[in-house]
């Protein structure tokens, strides 16, 4: 079980970093179209700056949001023989 207090201050570190620059604090500026912090300040983990760097963020958001609404894994088995 995770600690809600420590996820609050993992969150606020996040937002926190990925304000300090620039680039993201502009696009939260304008429209609020910014990536999420987490997804922002691994694109920047990666190696990406600027606009490329929200480009990768929101397509790491993209992936995630992708990931938890599909349905489950269909059943590895192969069918049975006819």
């Amino acid at each position: 079980m995770t600690d809600p207090i420590r996820d609050m201050f993992a969150q606020a570190r996040a937002l926190r970093r990925a304000r300090s620059d620039q680039t993201y604090l502009f696009a939260e500026l304008t429209g609020g179209n910014a990536p999420s912090p987490e997804a922002y300040n691994a694109s920047i983990d990666m190696g990406h700056v600027g606009a490329e760097a929200l480009e990768v963020a929101r397509q790491l958001d993209q992936a995630a949001a992708n990931f938890f609404t599909q349905p489950e894994a269909p059943n590895d088995q192969p069918p049975p023989a006819a």
